[in-house]
């Protein structure tokens, strides 16, 4: 089964799933003997060594009980051989858990990044997925620490078998069917309990939706650029409402669940003692006729203990093992899982410039849409022009700047650049000859530094760079009083953090735009921080820095943008009007008609504004 995503739902784990989740064994020893070939050579010694252990020391228990009654010698050797036997214990039990300790942290390590590398190269349009929204929540919580867990429960089920086989010769030695029967109960378990393992797994699995919905509701309460407005409208008693219904929900499940595993574990329990003690009667009985020395009987019923024990944890990590398995599919599924685009992001020619963009009959249509987002559109922009798109929300705007940048690819035409097919450049080239300034621009909680120079990161060390972009943004007189300069923390979530107003923010993430020294310099939609006198003096300075590239503008203030060569006028997903501000006045269709209505509500509000200041005079 599989979802849109290309990814397994795992909804029905049963054993023809786990039997088939085995096939990514070899990529799981293959990543753990990469991490470190030393420690895993290491730890499966230690896990050796330590199945001989329990029979060791149960024999070394019986020869000296024996020996009280054989001799002053052999009481000696008995002794030593026990206390061997117990600083190996020591010396194991110590090395395994300083082991596997450093071996979990750099394999954890190693598998979050894995999961970061494969989201960088992931579409758009796969982010924008809720299923993989999901797939990858699961990963993050689940699979990480997966491949370890097998690692250490294979060791482990290798180190208990070794103990039940070496144990069971003890046993063997007096009565095989003794052994037989302390073995057997255990491994009638096992199905029943594999039953309540799938569907815990099935617990989890739907969970992952819920688990996202369950870290939005905390996040819109922790975080403070959410909180005022939670604050305000009371909402925080509302938001933890539904953030304990979806956990009481979890725990619903999960108690369901504990009470099956109680009741089954609690009959198999029952049996289990039975059949012990009646080994136990039985050897004790054996004892009194004489027919075992009582050092015997000691390692039989100690070794009793140990089948029982060592059973039970193979069959416990046998379950965990096959669980393991399944999650250990979602993780290789989703580093296996091939990103929504048609076009190879590192291969192509490289690209040294962007002379012109070309739209051919171009269209998009969103994968969970009936209708085209644009349709049919056909422009050439050309180094030198600045453009400016305007048009109602929900026009296009923002997916034509992003078909633009390459973060979606067209349902339909052809893009050119330079006159070439977009996908015969390599893109990661054609993206980096690209500055943008998102509407939704990202606020990163770093330092000065680390905001404007993400922009080109390779110049993050270069001052007089950074500078010169927070110059062009109007910004360098803000950030050269900031008491650390350019390494002064902004943003509040980390200590001696410096607040910005949203308009300051934006220039900020202008400065960063400035950073790339793009052919293609976007500007998208300022006017949700800036003023429009803040707004036309940001759209003045990139025009001025752009007069050898090519400016695109996205604005709803329509006053802030006719200094542009062209204004395109958009409307449901189509270009409707081009042309200069003068000559869309001219032609009196919609650019003129919201010009008009956005004049108009200007010239009110300078009205009120001087009727309010007549009337305080």
């Amino acid at each position: 089964m599989s979802d849109g995503t290309g990814v397994g739902t795992g909804q029905e784990p049963g054993i023809s799933n786990i039997i088939r989740s085995f096939r990514y064994w070899p990529r799981v020893f293959q990543m753990l003997w990469t991490i470190s070939p030393g420690y895993l050579l290491i730890m499966s010694v230690i896990n050796l060594l330590q199945g001989f252990l329990p029979a060791l020391s149960i024999q070394a228990t019986q020869q000296m009980i024996n020996s009280i009654s054989a001799g002053h010698s052999e009481m000696v050797s008995a002794l030593l051989f026990f206390l061997a036997i117990a600083v190996v214990y020591g010396l194991t039990s110590t090395s395994q858990n300083y082991f596997e300790t450093l071996y979990q942290t750099k394999l954890s390590n190693h598998i979050n990044v894995a999961v970061i590398e494969k989201s960088t190269t992931l579409s758009l349009e796969d982010f924008e997925n809720a299923e993989m929204q999901d797939q990858l929540k699961r990963v993050q919580n689940e699979s990480g620490f997966r491949p370890f867990q097998i690692a250490k429960q294979i060791f482990s089920i290798l180190s208990n078998v070794i103990s039940l086989i070496s144990i069971s010769v003890i046993i063997v030695s007096w009565s095989w069917w003794a052994a037989v029967i302390l073995i057997i109960v255990p491994a009638i378990s096992f199905f029943t309990f594999l039953k309540i393992g799938q569907q815990e797994f099935v617990n989890l699995w739907s969970r992952a939706s819920k688990s996202r919905s369950a870290w939005y509701l905390s996040y819109l309460i922790s975080r403070d650029n959410t909180f005022k407005e939670v604050k305000l409208y009371n909402l925080g008693a509302h938001f933890t409402q539904k953030y304990k219904a979806i956990t009481d929900g979890f725990f619903k499940q999960d108690k369901k669940l504990a009470a099956n595993r109680v009741k089954y574990a609690s009959l198999y329990e029952l049996i289990e003692i039975i059949a012990s003690f009646t080994v136990i009667v039985l050897a004790m009985l054996s004892a009194l006729r004489g027919a075992l020395p009582v050092g015997n009987v000691v390692a039989i019923l100690q070794s009793i203990t140990q089948i029982q024990s060592r059973s039970e944890a193979v069959v416990q990590e046998l379950l965990a093992l096959c669980q393991n398995n399944l999650y250990l599919e979602q993780l290789f599924t989703f580093l296996d899982y091939e990103e929504k685009r048609a076009f190879s992001i590192t291969e192509g020619e490289k690209l040294h410039a962007i002379k012109d963009i070309e739209f051919r009959d171009v269209s998009f249509q969103y994968s969970n849409s009936d209708h085209y987002a644009l349709h049919n559109l056909n422009f050439t922009i050309r180094t030198g022009q600045k453009i400016a798109i305007v048009g109602h929300n929900g026009s296009g705007k923002s997916t034509l700047i992003k078909l633009l940048m390459k973060l979606y690819q067209q349902s339909a035409g052809r893009i050119l650049v330079n006159g070439q097919d977009i996908n015969h450049w390599n893109i990661e080239d054609y993206q980096r000859r690209i500055g943008v300034v998102f509407q939704d621009f990202v606020q990163y909680e770093m330092s000065v530094r680390q905001n404007i120079g993400y922009g080109n990161i390779q110049e993050i060390e270069n001052e007089e760079k950074i500078l010169t972009s927070a110059q062009y943004a109007g910004i360098q007189p803000l950030v050269q009083s900031f008491p650390r300069g350019l390494d002064t923390q902004l943003g509040l979530w980390f200590e001696e953090g410096h607040q910005l107003s949203g308009g300051q923010w934006q220039r900020i993430a202008i400065a960063r735009a400035f950073m790339r020294e793009a052919d293609v310099y976007i500007l998208d939609e300022p006017s949700s921080f800036l003023d429009p006198e803040a707004e036309r003096d940001v759209f003045e300075r990139m025009g001025r820095l752009i007069e050898d590239r090519i400016g695109i503008f996205i604005s709803h203030r329509l006053s802030s943008v006719n200094f542009a060569d062209q204004i395109w006028v958009m409307d449901q997903g189509e270009i409707i009007e081009m042309g200069t501000h003068r000559e869309l006045m001219a032609l009196n269709g919609n650019y003129a008609r919201m010009y008009r209505i956005q004049a108009e509500s200007y010239a009110s509000k300078e009205q009120e504004e001087e009727v309010l200041h007549t009337n305080m005079g």
